[in-house]
């Protein structure tokens, strides 16, 4: 749309109207005076024709043409500026006479087949303007000529008259040049006003519109000039004003600017100060972390190193012939020694958690299995304080599961253990709960009930506060450090789930956390066999709430009925008897009051794990005696007839542990009773130990004497141990034995960090007999192809299982080789890697341990960048190893 201005609005709306009216009203005059000389000319013609047909009558009927034409003639002369051409026409259409030699003489005719008309009639042909009137005859005055008059039809003929409209178009031409001469002078009037109007008018408009723009453009200096007539005044009175008013607001706002850009420029310098302090800060911070970081591995070295020799001492001294005293005083130190341990692992463990440096592992593990262990693990607590410890577990509670089995386990040894801690009488309750909505998915809930001291709801905002305990007091009362809660809410919260508590002052806590899991595809317990439990029933007899509790939901996927009874005379037909309690009671006088089925199987429960206690409970008439707390597993062994699993005694004598090979082992340490102690471990055993108090020590004995494992301390003055690690595989080359780091260092990613370096295992101080027998069993053992124990073990003992896990590794060694040929074939590390990774986590389960050590080396070299071409010999070697597999297992006839 085309943008008009104020001058141009003012013209066209001011002379629209002028011309419109000017044009209509001469258009009006100009067609009324057209239509006045075109009747004047119209009457002429008639006052010519009437008279006319009269004269030509007698003409017509004698047939004279003559006189016919001298008649048309003189009228023709006599109006000549009226006429252009008179014709007379018979009867019949034909031509009699024509004033004039004309070429339009046909176009007076009248048209074939048209009648003539009765009065004169003017028509239009082809725009010019014909008059026709007939010719009468009197029949009255023409008696000779009767014969040839038609009496019915006295028409003899017409007289057509072209009327000259010369003069009529002259008149319309002057009356519309009179007209537009009229209608010019009125534009011209019109202009001359409305000129007049523009510059009174619409210039101080556009004046001020401009003074706008100008204000606009920020020149607040512009005013409007001039006197203006009426509202224009006050309108430029207004601009006027609202200009002034906008230049003192802009001085003032640019006075605020300018104070707030000094405030700024101020603000700013002080928050650079501020960022320089908070850089320094920051620095110090980091400092600070990495002191407190070093602080913390060199106090856990520190504090390791000596616990590992009064554990390791303490431990090997229970070996020997002792005194019941000596013998309770060693237990004490070891049980000290294992709660300073405890109390060193929880900082740490605090200490990773707020580096954020824990890191969970998503493994598949068994639910159940994991609370067993905490169960049998911290059963010997409650029993050591009378309390009962009960394991609520729904038999349909999923059992393969994906996460961090460890991590789960210290999350409940820390709530049982607390709840064990704090509860002087009653007992502790553990009840699980599910809510399986998916396929794979599900929530478990695990809630610790205790009957302890409770917790006032004002301390309770203090429980998951790091080094908080809810009185000041339990440090002293109960000993700990405050961490035990924070560290399990913490790791319950990186699984993603929730903990929370509820406790009333004398009546007992009960803390409970939930967590949304995953099952995992692996099976690692086959369904307990029901057929030896169909129609059976089970008497209980004086059985705990907890056990009639644990016993009912067992009930619920078991196949027996369960009787209950608190008189052993009133005793119901059952095939099994529970004696519950038994640490209350006179078993002997309980036995003689039994009234019980011939065939019954009499089970004890009891408090008492002292073998001397059981197997006198068995000899006064007992077919088995089962310790508290009691789990499905044991109940469903000792109902079915099969003997449960002792209990190693406290007391662990040097048979228990598997037998070693032979070999000669380097032990390196500057301190002289860690040194003491592995001798000392290894004294029993067919190894032949040499030590050395420093790495030059170390590196003059691998000279002297060939070596089937070192134990190299980490932290130690002159040469530490990584330093001598490297110098002995650069003297021995391939033939160097496997380096085991030992250090009391625990902190989060040290062992990879050693790993990384070239250590081929790690070993944590205070060193554990059996996790060293364990290490030296897995490195001086000669490597297998496949290690059937190993792989029974990894399967929880289900020949089964293990068959399976390899049997599927057998069957994916094809597509396992072709994908390690192609990749090095195409010299493409991706799929190098993706096979090489998959192929071991495929081996984590089949007890093959020459083939997942291949496997892990190559991907450790691959995460570290090398080449495929640096690792094409090791690629190689796996594949033999996986040949040498196949044939292993065919020869073993293992998969069918």
């Amino acid at each position: 749309m085309t943008k008009f201005g104020l001058r141009a609005w003012v013209l066209i709306l001011t002379l629209a109207p002028t011309l419109l009216i000017g044009t209509l009203l001469g258009g009006y005059f100009t067609l009324q005076r057209y239509q006045e000389v075109l009747q004047h000319l119209k009457d002429q013609g008639l006052a010519v024709i009437a008279p006319l047909t009269v004269a030509a009558e007698p003409g017509l009927v004698l047939e004279d043409r003559e006189q016919l034409k001298r008649l048309v003639s003189a009228v023709h002369r006599r109006n000549t500026e009226a006429i252009r051409n008179i014709a007379v026409y018979d009867k019949q259409g034909t031509p009699m006479v024509s004033s004039t030699f004309h070429r339009d003489f046909p176009l007076m005719k009248l048209p074939p087949g048209e009648p003539i008309p009765q009065i004169p009639t003017f028509a239009y042909v082809e725009g010019r303007l014909m008059l026709r009137a007939p010719i009468m005859a009197d029949t009255s005055f023409y008696a000779s000529y009767r014969d040839k008059i038609d009496p019915k039809d006295p028409v003899l003929g017409y007289v057509a008259i072209q009327l000259n409209q010369d003069s009529t178009i002259v008149a319309q031409h002057e009356a519309l040049f009179r007209t537009l001469l009229i209608v010019f002078i009125g534009v011209m009037v019109h202009l001359l006003f409305t000129w007049r109007l523009l510059k009174h008018v619409t210039d101080p408009i556009s004046n001020m519109v401009h003074a706008v723009d100008r204000i606009r453009e920020g020149k607040l200096d512009t005013r409007v000039q001039g006197i203006l007539i009426g509202e224009l005044d006050t309108l430029k009175s207004g601009i006027n004003a609202m200009a002034k008013s906008l230049d003192e607001y802009h001085a003032d706002m640019q006075h605020n600017i300018d104070q707030a850009t000094y405030d700024l420029r101020m603000t700013l310098e002080q928050v650079e100060i501020q960022n320089i302090e908070l850089d320094k800060a920051r620095k110090r911070a980091q400092e600070a972390s990495q002191v407190k970081s070093e602080f913390l591995a060199n106090m856990s070295h520190e504090l390791r190193t000596p616990l590992n020799g009064v554990l390791g001492f303490a431990r090997q001294l229970m070996k020997t012939q002792l005194t019941p005293s000596q013998t309770d005083y060693l237990q004490t130190i070891e049980r000290s020694a294992q709660h300073l341990l405890a109390i060193i692992n929880d900082v740490l463990d605090f200490s990773k958690l707020e580096a954020g440096k824990l890191k969970l592992d998503n493994t598949p593990y068994s639910f159940h299995d994991a609370l067993y262990e905490v169960v049998d693990m911290m059963g010997a607590n409650a029993r050591d304080k009378g309390l009962e410890l009960c394991l609520h577990l729904p038999p349909d509670t999923p059992d393969s599961l994906m996460g961090d089995a460890l991590r789960l386990k210290q999350v409940l040894t820390n709530l049982v253990g607390n709840a064990v801690k704090f509860t002087q009488a009653g007992g502790v309750d553990i009840i699980v709960s599910h809510d399986c909505q998916e396929d794979e998915g599900c929530e478990i809930r695990v809630t610790v009930t205790d009957t302890g001291v409770g917790i006032d709801p004002k301390q309770q905002q203090y429980l998951f506060s790091a080094f908080a305990q809810a009185d000041a007091s339990i440090t002293r009362r109960f000993g700990g450090t405050g961490l035990g809660l924070i560290i399990s809410k913490t790791l319950v919260n990186q699984m993603k789930g929730q903990m929370d508590m509820e406790s009333q002052v004398g009546k007992g806590s009960t803390f409970w956390f939930s967590l949304p899991v995953k099952k995992a595809a692996m099976v690692f317990h086959d369904p307990l066999p029901m057929a030896p439990l169909e129609g059976k029933t089970v008497a209980l007899v004086g059985g705990s709430r907890r056990t009639r509790r644990m016993l009912t939901l067992l009930m619920e996927s078991w196949p027996f009925s369960l009787q209950t009874t608190e008189d052993p005379a009133l005793m119901p037909e059952a095939d099994f008897v529970l004696l519950d309690q038994l640490e209350q009671q006179d078993l002997t006088a309980l036995l003689a009051r039994l009234d019980k089925p011939a065939e019954a199987r009499i089970i004890g429960l009891s408090n008492h794990a002292d073998p001397q206690v059981r197997e006198r409970m068995l000899a006064q008439g007992l077919d088995i005696c089962l310790v508290k707390p009691l789990t499905a597993p044991r109940l469903y062994r000792a109902l079915v007839g099969e003997q449960p699993s002792q209990q190693l005694p406290a007391l662990r004598h040097p048979s228990a542990l598997p037998p070693l090979p032979p070999g000669r082992i380097l032990v390196v340490d500057d301190n002289s009773p860690n040194l003491k102690l592995m001798s000392a471990l290894l004294e029993d055993s067919p190894c032949e130990v040499h030590c050395a108090n420093s790495g030059l020590q170390a590196l003059e004995a691998v000279e002297k004497w060939p070596f089937d494992a070192i134990f190299m301390d980490i932290q130690m003055p002159g040469m530490d141990g990584v330093t001598a690690m490297g110098h002995i595989r650069e003297r021995l080359g391939q033939g160097c034995p496997p380096i085991i780091a030992v250090t009391a260092h625990a902190m989060a990613g040290e062992r990879e960090k050693l790993l990384e370096k070239g250590m081929d295992d790690y070993l944590t101080k205070p060193i554990d007999e059996r996790t060293l027998h364990a290490t030296l069993l897995r490195w001086l053992k000669k490597p297998v192809v496949l290690d059937w124990d190993q792989a029974l073990r990894q399967a929880g003992g289900r020949e089964a299982l293990a068959k399976d896990m390899v049997k599927m590794l057998i069957d994916s060694l094809p597509q396992t080789r072709e994908g390690l040929e192609k990749a090095l074939a195409e010299a493409d590390f991706d799929a190098l890697y993706q096979a090489v990774h998959k192929f071991n986590g495929a081996l984590a389960y089949t007890g093959t341990p020459r083939l997942k050590n291949l496997a892990h080396e190559i991907e450790t070299q691959l995460k570290k960048g090398a080449a495929t071409s640096d690792v094409e010999p090791e690629v190689f070697e796996l594949i033999d190893e996986m040949d040498k597999l196949d044939e292993e297992v065919g020869r073993q006839g293992l998969v069918g």
